[in-house]
């Protein structure tokens, strides 16, 4: 094969192994891929909603449920999800009641535009990230202090 060939393959193996790296680095949530021509993930996620079908709400839910694994409440703990709390009630376990208003003990917000309200900054206890782009902050707010925000 000729120099051109050889480079042209040489890149086109680059660029799969680049994109299959990126994408196990932000599983499971393979949907929210942006392309490196197209300026990658951080670009991507910085001009688009990232996690657009909030599905690392599940891994905020699971982190609350791990979280509070061998205490036993005196009754069940609130957690507020926006964007789909009733479909993550089959994680919550028998601790956990998903409510859809406040007061709440913990929240998940959604990182739809990659800003948490910065009232709402000093309840963070956990973010779900990928590649250091937020997709979910989890926010604890026992004493019902906390700000709706947007």
């Amino acid at each position: 094969p000729s120099l051109a060939a050889k480079v042209t393959l040489d890149l086109s193996a680059l660029s799969l192994l680049l994109t299959v790296f990126v994408l196990f680095k932000i599983h499971p949530y393979q949907y929210i891929y942006y392309n490196g021509l197209a300026g990658g993930f951080a670009k991507g996620t910085a001009l688009f909603e990232a996690d657009y079908w909030v599905q690392s709400n599940k891994e905020g839910l699971l982190w609350i449920r791990d979280h509070l694994r061998g205490r036993e409440p005196d009754q069940k703990v609130r957690v507020m999800a926006v964007g789909q709390g009733w479909q993550l009630a089959q994680y919550a376990g028998s601790s956990l009641e998903m409510v859809e208003r406040s007061p709440w003990t913990y929240r998940i917000y959604p990182s739809l535009n990659r800003e948490l309200p910065p009232e709402l900054e000093p309840f963070v206890v956990h973010i779900v990230q990928r590649l250091g782009v937020p997709l979910c902050w989890v926010l604890y707010d026992p004493q019902g202090e906390a700000p709706e925000g947007k």
